[in-house]
């Protein structure tokens, strides 16, 4: 049994990083903008409790913008908190 071993190299690893982030653009609405469907996410409780959320998201493959995602987080702890 012959193992082939690779040298580590933490220039190449510091360099992919960086390239990996800057082809990333930030979209807070996603790349369509404010749609009916991210209204949805956003009135949706099950995107927003913790864990349900993550499961939910799994199991129906649905994603949701970061920004509905906090302000989402946000209108559903002022309903439970009131």
């Amino acid at each position: 049994m012959h193992i082939q071993l690779q040298r580590y190299d933490p220039q190449i690893v510091l360099e992919d990083s960086r390239a990996d982030r800057s082809a990333e653009k930030f979209e807070p609405f996603g790349g369509d903008g404010v749609t009916f469907s991210d209204i949805l996410d956003l009135i949706n409780p099950l995107q927003h409790i913790p864990i349900v959320g993550s499961l939910y998201r799994k199991i129906t493959g649905d994603f949701i913008d970061p920004a509905m995602r906090v302000a989402g987080g946000l209108y559903l702890g002022v309903r439970l908190a009131s």
